[in-house]
């Protein structure tokens, strides 16, 4: 089974993990728009602005320590 995903955004603040997710996400039977935030503030803004385009997320993917002061689980 082909799992597609149209728009994926993950909160990460390590941005050495960005590659890992780049190549999990890029594989041979997906094709994703893969956005990237390192703070609950700025995923929270990314979120609100897609709703506002009606393009929301598919997934949502956060590490619980964020930079700022939100933590992933605010997010969630």
């Amino acid at each position: 089974m082909n799992v597609r995903l149209k728009k994926v955004l993950i909160a990460e603040d390590d941005l050495a993990q960005k590659v890992l997710w780049e190549n999990l996400f890029n594989g041979e039977n997906l094709k994703v728009d893969l956005h990237w935030s390192v703070s609950c503030e700025e995923a929270l803004k990314m979120i609100q602005k897609s709703l506002t385009e009606n393009s929301p997320f598919d997934l949502i993917i956060s590490d619980i320590f964020l930079a700022g002061s939100g933590t992933g689980m605010d997010l969630l």
